[in-house]
């Protein structure tokens, strides 16, 4: 049985989910959502999974855009899978929409939770409760792995029908449409060594690199990719993050995100 994972990552909770579920299944491909959004997706496979971080209660906007090149004859099942650091509201019940839109039934839709990135509001958690995290999520990939590997029907987890409604519809809604012109607030202090990582691992090209310094050219996913690998922590938001920790997944390398 074949299987496509397609995956969007900035820092690697979503690319370790997706690696792990792809070793579980064997015959797996795991593709990049960037990378699909412009070659295609497969269309000679059983099983088609998206694996993607929760950005403010639902889908990050390339990932939107990359469900809609999504055809029901693509696949005979297809799941996805939601990483985040807090609530997930009704993100995959927005997911399930989105495919149906396709005539896409989305089977199976599960909810990991991971460590936070989001530096803009705070910090790196705590590595004991980081390594409590990678724990649970140990103890949930063999059952989710089952499930899509016997193209089992599994209810789409979702939060409260309130956070559905005002975090995953309304807020969802008003704040998306900001995001691609949020990368402003982003800046470069004194370390900066003009290494161009930033550059390399932006997934959605919106980093230049001018008189060796980055420019972000207002199309951001906010996934923070720039500002997390920054081996010198030189790439700043705001007033607040030159004191917060950084965090990039432990079971992921830099490498993986270089284009």
């Amino acid at each position: 049985m074949k299987t496509n994972i397609y995956y969007f990552s900035g820092t690697g909770n979503s690319l370790k989910v997706a690696k792990d579920i792809s070793e579980k299944l064997g015959e797996t491909t795991l593709t990049s959502i960037p990378k699909a959004i412009k070659s295609g997706p497969d269309t000679s496979v059983d099983n088609i999974g998206i694996v993607f971080p929760v950005y403010c209660w639902g889908m990050p906007l390339m990932v939107t855009e990359f469900v809609k090149k999504l055809r029901k004859e693509h696949a005979k099942y297809f799941f996805a899978i939601a990483t985040c650091g807090g609530s997930a509201a009704g993100t995959l019940l927005q997911t399930q929409k989105k495919l149906a839109r396709q005539n896409i039934k989305l089977s199976s839709g599960f909810v990991v939770q991971m460590p936070t990135n989001y530096i803009i509001w705070g910090g790196a958690i705590s590595e004991e409760r980081q390594k409590k995290m990678f724990e649970n999520w140990v103890n949930r990939m063999g059952h989710i792995a089952n499930t899509i590997k016997k193209q089992e029907e599994h209810g789409i987890e979702s939060g409260s029908i309130l956070a559905n409604f005002f975090l995953s519809k309304a807020l969802y809604s008003v704040s998306m449409p900001h995001f691609p012109k949020m990368d402003k607030d982003f800046w470069v202090d004194s370390r900066c060594d003009h290494c161009g990582i930033c550059n390399k691992v932006c997934p959605a090209d919106n980093i230049e690199i001018k008189e060796g310094k980055p420019v972000w050219n207002h199309k951001c996913e906010q996934c923070l990719a720039c500002i997390q690998w920054c081996p010198k922590q030189a790439i700043q938001y705001g007033k607040k993050t030159q004191e917060r920790e950084r965090y990039t997944n432990p079971f992921v390398s830099l490498k993986e995100f270089i284009k």
